[in-house]
């Protein structure tokens, strides 16, 4: 049985608790890991700490990038620590079915690990993205097995320029062109619209 997208949201937001300890962290890369009938849910979440918004901003230069050999070229500030992470989840889960989500950057690395599995043939269940930053097209490995989700007039789906998303981006409302833009961007208004 794979989560639905509103239960996602719900467990994106759980790692926003500062009370709740990530189950990895390697190199200030989070993640938690919930429990699921048919595998792990594994979800990373977005920036709660100064280095978090080092990375994000790392993200934006369009000369701070990585080429990949397989998923093409991706904004380096989303990238960084992610594949030690990874690595360490992999082992943890011993070859259980993945389904990836995450919030903000947590959306952003969702994917780019969504990807980097699909890379090597363990391609995830299941991978949901609210809100989450461009991380370019990842030469098409996820186009068709992951979703990513704007809220109205949130503007972190819409950085860093000269990226792609690698899968659809669903918008959830009809932008407003509010001038309090960030205030889309919380993950409060991507659970109020997904919870039936």
């Amino acid at each position: 049985m794979i989560p639905p997208d509103a239960t996602l949201a719900e467990l994106c937001a759980e790692t926003y608790d500062r009370f709740n300890t990530p189950t990895w962290c390697i190199d200030e890369v989070r993640a938690f890991r919930y429990a699921d009938p048919g595998g792990t849910v594994v979800v990373f979440p977005g920036s709660v700490a100064p280095v978090d918004w080092a990375r994000d901003l790392l993200a934006l230069p369009a000369h701070a990038v990585l080429d990949h050999a397989d998923l093409g070229t991706v904004p380096l500030g989303f990238w960084l620590g992610l594949e030690a992470v990874l690595a360490r989840i992999e082992a943890d889960v011993g070859g259980k079915p993945l389904v990836l989500a995450g919030h903000s950057l947590g959306g952003a690395r969702a994917l780019l690990a969504a990807a980097l599995l699909a890379s090597a043939g363990r391609r995830p269940r299941q991978t949901t993205a609210f809100a989450p930053p461009r991380v370019g097209s990842l030469n098409g490995l996820i186009r068709e097995a992951a979703v990513a989700y704007r809220y109205r007039d949130d503007p972190v789906p819409l950085v860093p320029l000269g990226f792609a998303h690698p899968c659809p981006l669903v918008q959830l409302a009809p932008p407003l062109l509010e001038l309090d833009v960030l205030a889309d961007h919380h993950l409060a208004n991507y659970r109020a619209v997904l919870s039936p």
